[in-house]
């Protein structure tokens, strides 16, 4: 993570230099392109006299703009009038040289690299360039000729070479050494190159089930009550065809009927098109009900909780239930209200008569992940025998949702990171939580920089209350490629809210026929689903599922590397459909 970080840290410094330097172009030249033009006039003024010696119209025109000006705005025309950005990145590498070199290099030389591609001409520049690191020896003493240099595209070559005036060639080093961080980089993402020691960048192979645990398959699948997964596959899809086709008849029927008021439909002479208004939601106004309510302070719920469900006999002492410490409601409750509110035990010391020493003391022994998560359980466990809480079902059915809330960190953790949006100058987290008939049931702290849509699957089948959603929701943040497979195979019903559903439909909305066949649809799919690929990688999808199931790694690796872009597999394609 921290070599990722770097490069694509200083690639964004190159990309944002380049783009200022072509804007300030841009800027600077915007009034001598006018001065051009009214060069261009003098040379079509129609008053000029014939008997006018082209040297006094040239004077004319250097008085409008000096020569050299006016040569280069006249070799840009030229060369299409087109700034290379792609030189401006390369300027700034080299300015940053000595920087990257500093902060990369020790990172590089650390990490062992591999690849299934024995003839990968990257690879070979990789072993090459930290053989010469650990030799504490300058690139610019070895020749040319034992430099490998074959992983160098055409494109880049007019950038990485230079010739002097006896029009020798030589390498540009500086230049040379980033390429190579950066392609790296690339080759990372994509999965062609990896790193067993890593979690994220090791083989996608590594991250599944082994080979004597796969020969297990079908006991497996009937242990964990995957349904789906017992079904042959052709049965399956038949059954999502009717599901689908049926679906997109009595949508589109309920539409041109005038019954579904919602969807707004346009008329014209040769086509029809849609759209689905969204109101603006109107600033929330409290029910006079709860004007009449006395506050209550947080220390008095908490007991009140307590009372009816014990939560607190969850925060058992970290060295065992056997030692003779015992909790100190007192305390522990002022513990519990210092982290939540971000207060800090130090701060509630300064407010509170409970002396810091004993709140630390009390925090350090009770209050961990373990006892939080068991607390947490308890409380919603609690909270779902209550009558009103079935009045949040909708059709009999446990509708949750997910949604992630940016928090500022006060120190650095491995998780916080830079989000100038959100926190400024300072580093932060999202608090990523799950809620089901307005019951918080699990979180999970991740990254700022981290996509939510990876830890969808994992809050769902990680959720360790009696509560158990049959829908979940969330919203664009939450949507991939790859989460509505993984959720229906594993039973929940996707149900994401798109920001924009138009636009959406208009570019992923799949059918299993032809697309002749939806001709008349005002809402039609836009591809046919190529179900034979589904078919032929099913054995490599099962797998995939029950390494999730399984958790032979961390679940949101496995969903990240699925609905990477840069990623290209049959087998990830095939969810894709």
């Amino acid at each position: 993570n921290g070599l990722i970080y770097k490069i694509r840290k200083y690639n964004d410094d190159i990309v944002s230099f380049a783009k200022n330097k072509v804007s300030t172009y841009y800027t600077e030249n915007q009034e001598d392109f006018k001065k051009v033009g009214k060069v261009l006039q003098v040379i079509v003024d129609e008053n000029i006299s014939g008997q006018t010696t082209f040297k006094n119209i040239q004077q004319r025109i250097f008085s409008i703009l000096d020569r050299s000006k006016l040569t280069e705005l006249a070799n840009q025309i030229l060369d299409n009038a087109k700034i290379d950005e792609k030189a401006f990145r390369w300027e700034r590498i080299d300015a940053l040289a000595l920087q990257f070199k500093r902060q990369i290099r020790p990172i590089f030389m650390m990490v062992d690299f591999v690849t299934t591609d024995m003839d990968d001409d990257l690879m070979d520049a990789i072993h090459f360039l930290k053989e010469v690191f650990m030799k504490r020896k300058p690139l610019s003493k070895y020749d040319i000729k034992d430099i490998p240099q074959a992983f160098i595209t055409n494109k880049n070559k007019r950038y990485l070479y230079t010739k002097d005036d006896s029009n020798t060639r030589h390498l540009l080093l500086d230049r040379y050494e980033f390429l190579i961080y950066y392609l790296l980089w690339n080759r990372l993402q994509s999965g062609d190159i990896f790193c067993r020691d890593s979690i994220q960048y090791r083989s996608f192979e590594e991250d599944l089930i082994d080979e004597d645990t796969w020969e297990q398959k079908e006991s497996i699948i009937q242990n964990l009550n995957l349904t789906t997964l017992q079904q042959p596959i052709e049965q399956h899809l038949k059954e999502l065809e009717n599901k689908l086709e049926a679906r997109l008849i009595s949508i589109n029927k309920k539409i041109t009927s005038g019954k579904n008021k919602h969807v707004q439909v346009k008329k014209y002479k040769e086509h029809h098109s849609w759209s689905l208004p969204y109101t603006r939601a109107s600033a929330p106004i409290n029910h006079s009900f709860f004007d009449i309510l006395l506050q209550i302070d947080m220390r008095s719920i908490l007991y009140f909780v307590n009372q009816q469900c014990n939560f607190l006999t969850k925060f058992e002492h970290i060295l065992g239930r056997y030692t003779n410490i015992k909790i100190n409601d007192t305390i522990l409750i002022p513990s519990l209200i210092a982290w939540g509110t971000n207060m800090g035990l130090y701060r509630m010391g300064q407010v509170s008569d409970i002396e810091y020493s004993k709140l630390a003391t009390t925090s350090a022994n009770f209050i961990r992940l373990e006892t939080l998560k068991d607390a947490n359980d308890c409380i919603s466990n609690a909270t779902s025998k209550l009558p009103i809480v079935q009045c949040y079902d909708i059709d009999d059915f446990i509708h949750s949702s997910s949604d992630g809330q940016k928090y500022e960190t006060q120190i650095h953790t491995l998780q916080s990171r830079h989000s100038s949006k959100y926190f400024g100058m300072n580093k932060g987290i999202t608090s990523y939580t799950m809620v089901a008939n307005h019951i918080p049931i699990q979180a999970r702290i991740i990254g700022a920089n981290e996509h939510e849509s990876h830890y969808v699957f994992d809050i769902l089948y990680n959720n360790t209350t009696n509560i158990k959603p049959s829908i979940h929701s969330t919203d664009t943040h939450g949507t991939n490629e790859v989460n509505f497979a993984i959720l229906d195979l594993f039973g929940y019903q996707f149900a994401p809210r798109y920001k924009d559903i138009q636009a959406t439909i208009s570019r992923n909305l799949y059918g299993f026929q032809h697309l002749s066949h939806y001709e008349e649809l005002l809402i039609k799919p836009v591809r046919k689903i190529n179900t034979e690929l589904i078919i032929k990688e099913w054995d490599n999808i099962k797998r995939i599922m029950l390494s999730l199931a399984l958790k032979t790694t961390t679940q949101n690796v496995i969903v990240r590397k699925l609905s990477s872009y840069a990623r290209k597999n049959q087998t990830k394609r095939a969810l894709w459909e």
